[in-house]
């Protein structure tokens, strides 16, 4: 695997070369802060393949509390409407607790955020519209499910971490609906939890991967880049009714993704899966670390984050579809390059020579 164009090795001797690379692969690493974050997570199966709440618990070295409402597909809008999606997917062995019951996260987003969700009890006593609440929802299992997940939500968050469908903000009129419901649902849902809220820039995919229509855009640099300008126009419009110190963030995940296919384009493939349009093990562990940068301003431990990378999916309550075997982890050189991308990406503003800043070119030309 070559060396990446940042990295200013062209020094003699191969011992100082040595010295070089490790200083700058291994950076100081900060102090968490003293008590743990409490994380809010929602979003659709960019954030439930490989399990990244609980990936981000590990990542952490256990500084992140979590919880999540999670959904295949949604959107920021549908995932109002439907709830969690998660009954079919996190209902495996490591998401067993000990009194019998499944962690499947929340059933909505309001029971995530505020503990409680007057509308899923009727969801509880089967006396719902099937077209409204979908029966993946955990709720939707029955009362005692309803009570289980109203008493594991509700925290003090500190941060809200939420994606759209990969295909919304990159695109015009699917960008415009889903600020219409930021502006309308989720500023007054901020204001109350006083989270500061975090937009995960997604990965773009290869054209129709996974049969996705992907003709708003002309190839992985494009669809990267208008992606991220719709995430910076989502920050600007919500960043418009919150205090400074709840200041939109954004994940550039999907730029992080871009450096690796520029620059190795074989390992690019290995951050997917067996669909090429979700995250592999690879491309959740890059997604990890560009979303701990973001939260925390720094970089995971290296002991915890270059050690056995694959115990950081030991609670894993989901990897893959349980159809197909979960897949490679990343080696401990993959883990060491990835990891100095995020790092590169996240906090030192690296952009990848194909990346298009439209947001700045939108700036220049009003």
């Amino acid at each position: 695997m070559s060396l990446p164009s940042w990295l200013p090795l062209a020094v003699a001797g191969a011992s100082t070369i040595v010295l070089v690379v490790l200083a700058l692969i291994l950076p100081r690493q900060k102090k968490y802060p003293s008590s743990p974050i409490n994380v809010a997570f929602i979003g659709n199966s960019m954030q439930y393949y490989n399990d990244c709440p609980r990936f981000m618990e590990a990542l952490s070295s256990g500084h992140i509390n979590q919880n999540s409402c999670l959904h295949g597909g949604a959107t920021l809008s549908y995932i109002l409407l439907t709830g969690s999606g998660t009954s079919d997917i996190f209902n495996t062995e490591n998401a067993l607790r000990s009194d019998g019951t499944y962690d499947m996260g929340a059933c909505s987003v309001p029971q995530l955020l505020f503990g409680y969700d007057d509308n899923l009890y009727d969801v509880a006593n089967y006396n719902y519209d099937d077209d409204f609440i979908v029966e993946s929802n955990p709720c939707s299992q029955g009362m005692y499910s309803y009570v289980v997940a109203e008493g594991l939500t509700g925290s003090a968050w500190d941060f809200i971490v939420m994606n759209d469908n990969t295909r919304h903000p990159g695109v015009e009129e699917n960008r415009e609906e889903s600020i219409a419901t930021l502006k309308g649902t989720y500023v007054a849902y901020f204001l109350e939890t006083g989270a500061t809220p975090v937009f995960i820039d997604t990965h773009a995919y290869g054209a129709n991967a996974g049969g996705r229509d992907t003709s708003d855009f002309d190839g992985i640099p494009d669809f990267t880049s208008k992606t991220y300008y719709g995430y910076r126009l989502y920050a600007d419009v919500v960043g418009g009714y919150l205090p400074k110190r709840q200041a939109p963030r954004i994940a550039p995940v999907g730029i992080a993704f871009l450096v690796v296919y520029e620059e190795d384009h074989d390992l690019w493939f290995k951050l997917f899966n067996y669909d090429d349009v979700h995250a592999s093990p690879h491309g959740t562990y890059l997604q990890g670390c560009v979303l701990h940068a973001t939260l925390f301003g720094s970089m995971p431990y290296q002991k915890t984050a270059l050690g056995d990378v694959s115990e950081l999916w030991s609670r894993a309550r989901r990897m893959a579809p349980p159809d197909f075997p979960v897949m490679s982890f990343p080696t401990v050189e993959e883990a060491r390059y990835l990891f100095k991308v995020a790092q590169m990406v996240t906090l030192k503003g690296y952009r990848p020579k194909s990346f298009v800043d439209y947001y700045t070119e939108s700036l220049s030309e009003d």
